[in-house]
């Protein structure tokens, strides 16, 4: 009976080892579902971030999960890169500027302004309006004050034109000159334009304004350049005249 009981024990060590060996082996050759059937896993896979390890799900699903989402990151092929890389952009999509639109915006004015006052329109142009008082000669008239008349003028870019009104006195001398002409209507180079004139109480007739750069007017009694009497009345007409700046 003894014998039979060593037998049995014997015969249960062997099992346990015998099932203790097939789990090692199991262990081993563990399996994973490959999509139609089990695949048995390397048994020395490990989990790691090395081309020969096995990376862990967590991580893995959360980079699927960042993959799916739509994102504005440029392609790196297209990274520093000009040419057909990029769609030119169009009134209606978005895009990158194309080479002639860049010319187009460096062609305009640094300052410039899509809408303009009309204000800021007149000034581009150079266009101004004003009034002065044009005074005679204090030594060429025996009047006093010497006699003076408010002048209005307009300008518009290089063109002036001023609306002369009468001045007349009683004349000390056979020169006559009006001062009070604004600096930004004296011209680059003398102008002589034509004016009515009256010399010695005589009829009106056609003289000459000569107007200097520094702003002076110079009358003359008619084309040439004929100085007036010293007696008698002289004086300019109502006249509009008009010069290139």
């Amino acid at each position: 009976m003894a014998e039979n009981k060593v037998q049995i024990v014997i015969e249960a060590k062997d099992a346990a080892s015998a099932a203790f060996r097939s789990l090692e082996k199991s262990i081993e050759d563990m399996t994973r579902w490959a999509g139609s059937g089990y695949g048995v896993l390397n048994p020395s896979l490990a989990l790691g971030e090395t081309e020969s390890t096995a990376y862990r799900g967590d991580r893995g699903k959360a980079a699927y999960d960042h993959s799916q989402i739509a994102h504005d990151y440029a392609p790196s092929s297209h990274v520093g890169t000009g040419g057909d890389a990029h769609a030119v952009a169009t009134e209606s999509v978005a895009g990158f500027m194309a080479a002639a639109s860049l010319a187009k915006l460096n062609g305009i004015e640094t300052g410039a302004t899509a809408d303009m006052t009309a204000a800021e329109i007149l000034a581009a142009i150079g266009y101004k309006e004003g009034t002065f008082t044009a005074t005679g000669g204090s030594t060429e008239f025996s009047d006093s004050p010497a006699p003076s008349a408010t002048w209005s003028y307009v300008r518009s870019g290089k063109m002036v034109t001023i609306q002369c009104e009468a001045i007349s006195g009683t004349s000390t001398a056979t020169s006559f000159t009006i001062t009070g002409l604004p600096v930004e209507l004296r011209p680059s180079a003398a102008a002589r334009v034509p004016v009515r004139v009256k010399d010695n109480g005589g009829a009106l007739q056609w003289g000459i304004f000569s107007i200097a750069t520094g702003g002076s007017i110079t009358v003359r009694k008619d084309a040439n350049m004929s100085t007036f009497t010293a007696s008698g009345t002289k004086g300019v007409d109502s006249t509009a005249i008009s010069y290139i700046l």
